[in-house]
């Protein structure tokens, strides 16, 4: 077997598959096998084969998804925010070891991957950004303006208000002065004193349970609430 390259002058033959030169005694081999192997095979549908003898109809093949494009990286700008923010904060340590003056502060860097909110333009990742915009748009939708606030027409001020005159009312008839029936009645401490002062004694039962009064100062039976009597 030579390469495709050998010349054809010293009796090889050349395959016409594979375009290498054999032996004619071996080409005649080697055609059989070199025609079957450079044949290409069909893709195997194995439901197209499934659905042979059925009344399932044969699907259409599925075309491959398009694969989404890729983002173009910004690694270099992340590079350089990355390198300028260690170099302020390095500069700032040693001004702050040597005791001078601090430096003013470097301006705000941004992710050049975060997408900003055109509301409160704020900026946010991807999967963030998809939630947060749609909320942030109806919140903004929901408040009113500042222009249209000052627009709406307020109530007229009540400087002209006058409270009403007070009224005098007739005093009522003057109700003749009773004495209540309580102030008619002598005290229970009045009439305790007018009959110790008249030299009677305390009954030391009750006269209507029999119980003993359990201090000398009851004036009221404990146990069925009599009005303790004096001898």
């Amino acid at each position: 077997m030579l390469d495709e390259n050998t010349p054809a002058n010293k009796g090889y033959e050349q395959c016409n598959s594979c375009k290498r030169y054999f032996n004619p005694t071996v080409l005649t081999r080697h055609a059989q096998i070199c025609q079957s192997v450079a044949k290409k095979r069909k893709v195997f549908d194995s439901s197209r084969q499934r659905a042979e003898g059925t009344d399932i109809p044969t699907l259409k093949p599925m075309k491959p998804k398009p694969e989404p494009p890729k983002k173009q990286s910004n690694w270099r700008k992340k590079h350089d925010d990355f390198i300028a923010t260690i170099r302020a904060a390095k500069s700032v340590a040693h001004i702050i070891k040597d005791g001078g003056p601090l430096p003013p502060p470097p301006p705000p860097t941004y992710d050049p991957d975060y997408i900003q909110c055109p509301c409160c333009q704020r900026r946010f990742n991807e999967n963030a950004a998809e939630r947060h915009i749609k909320f942030c748009q109806e919140q903004a939708a929901r408040m009113p303006q500042r222009g249209k606030v000052a627009d709406v027409k307020k109530p007229p001020a009540r400087t002209q208000y006058k409270p009403p005159a007070l009224v005098k009312k007739a005093n009522p008839a003057a109700a003749p002065t009773v004495p209540l029936a309580s102030s008619r009645l002598p005290q229970r401490e009045d009439v305790a004193e007018n009959e110790l002062e008249n030299g009677g004694m305390k009954s030391k039962f009750c006269h209507g349970c029999g119980s003993k009064y359990p201090v000398e100062t009851a004036k009221f039976c404990c146990e069925c609430g009599v009005k303790r009597m004096f001898i």
